[in-house]
């Protein structure tokens, strides 16, 4: 069960078969907040020798994107758009390699009138990651995450749905250099070119095929004592709550990713942070079976129970949802303790997480209900249309029942999040 637990979002077959191929919204804001959008993600690469390489060209972007587009049914409620999401777009992809990957997806979007959203890296992939002046940004000193007090550098940082993948160790998310970059990179090179793309959809009388920006991939911090060593803490001077306080700072890194998508330019209805937590039964469950003092190891333990970190004032709560959780009640409660209405299913399907992952007797309709009805803004589904090897996300995404799914969200027809079974 621990085992589960703990890789919960296991994703790895899909980057190998890639490879293969906020508070109030701004007054900036020009959408109608009862619009929805059902997203499928497209993904753009993967690892190689721990660094992200783009896999997929324009082409094969817009091969997925015409099977999406098939979905349409003959009539679609007009506060009901279809799209994709694609990424992750890495700060391995540099300067050029990103703007690239955004102008695709962007042209895409005009060719086949399908929404867009793009979807960021913000922690895994910067290897060859380099600041504004060219320097490689894990040259510089205190970049790179320790796994105490004395300073001992982290390995290399280890993601469930990436086993062995040879990742760069935990960046340091308060080191000034990275928080500089992270500055740069958010708002000078993501935001400025999402924002010549959302103009051009603008002046083509296309506003709406823009669904936003997540800016984030299941957002965490593994070890966490540099960061806190940058804030002042130190072994004689440890902070009163350790957990709480690594929450602390990741929640600050989420909310500076954010912060310079709009101040790019972006409002802030179109941006989504993606946390993946645990529900707080699961949580509970593991708590029971593990001390404190373990769970802090795991590497992704610093999200697992902290839905507060999705939030700041530059954009609106993501989540990962999966079916076979009851993680939507604790969505909800941490929505009505920040009085928030919007939100986003950053990443999800209607498959049970493990390893391996499993179909649910729980129809599509009813898994899509679980977040339209709740008034997720966007619901963006994994595993879709990415051609073969996609394995059982692709078997229960594309099968008949989710069809039927999301031809009814688009038409606008009520959906039951009741006890319904798939057939």
């Amino acid at each position: 069960m621990i085992i589960r637990v703990l890789c919960r979002f296991l994703l790895s077959v899909l980057f190998v078969a890639a490879l293969s191929l906020a508070s109030a919204p701004s007054s900036r804001s020009v959408e109608l907040p009862m619009s929805q959008y059902l997203l499928f993600e497209i993904f753009l690469g993967g690892p190689n020798g721990g660094v992200f390489h783009r896999g997929a060209s324009k082409a094969d972007i817009l091969r997925s994107a015409q099977k999406i587009a098939m979905l349409r049914p003959e009539t679609i409620n007009p506060n009901r758009v279809l799209g994709f999401s694609v990424g992750p777009v890495a700060m391995d992809l540099g300067p050029d390699g990103a703007r690239a990957a955004i102008r695709d997806a962007f042209e895409v979007a005009l060719e086949t009138d399908l929404a867009v959203a793009i979807h960021l890296d913000d922690y895994m992939f910067w290897s060859q990651a380099r600041t504004a002046d060219g320097r490689l940004l894990r040259s510089i000193p205190s970049t790179a995450e320790w796994i105490d007090w004395s300073g001992s550098p982290a390995g290399s940082l280890q993601i469930g749905f990436l086993p062995n993948a040879g990742l760069a160790p935990q960046i340091c998310y308060e080191s000034p250099a990275v928080r500089d970059f992270a500055a740069y990179w958010t708002r000078d090179t993501i935001g400025q070119e999402v924002k010549r793309q959302y103009d051009r959809l603008a002046r083509a009388g296309k506003e709406r095929l823009f669904a936003g920006v997540i800016a984030g991939w299941e957002s965490n911090l593994a070890y966490g004592y540099c960061s806190l060593a940058q804030l002042g803490y130190s072994a004689q001077n440890p902070p009163p709550d350790f957990d709480r306080a690594r929450e602390q700072v990741l929640q600050r890194h989420i909310e500076l990713w954010a912060k310079g998508i709009y101040d790019a330019g972006i409002p802030s209805d179109r941006i989504f942070t993606h946390l993946g937590p645990i529900s707080k039964r699961e949580y509970d469950q593991m708590r029971s079976m593990m001390p404190a003092s373990s769970i802090r190891q795991v590497h992704q333990s610093t999200g697992l129970r902290a839905f507060w970190t999705a939030f700041n004032s530059y954009s609106h709560p993501g989540f990962s949802a999966y079916a076979g959780t009851d993680i939507y009640d604790d969505i909800d409660q941490a929505l009505k303790a920040h009085r928030r209405t919007i939100w986003a299913v950053a990443e999800g399907a209607n498959v049970s997480p493990g390893s391996p992952s499993a179909p649910t007797s729980l129809s599509w309709e009813a898994y899509i209900a679980n977040s339209v009805n709740r008034g997720a803004k966007i619901t963006n589904i994994f595993g879709a249309f990415q051609g073969p090897g996609s394995g059982e996300f692709a078997r229960a995404a594309e099968s008949p029942d989710a069809t039927a799914a999301y031809r009814k969200f688009l038409r606008g027809d009520p959906l039951s999040a009741g006890p319904i079974r798939r057939p």
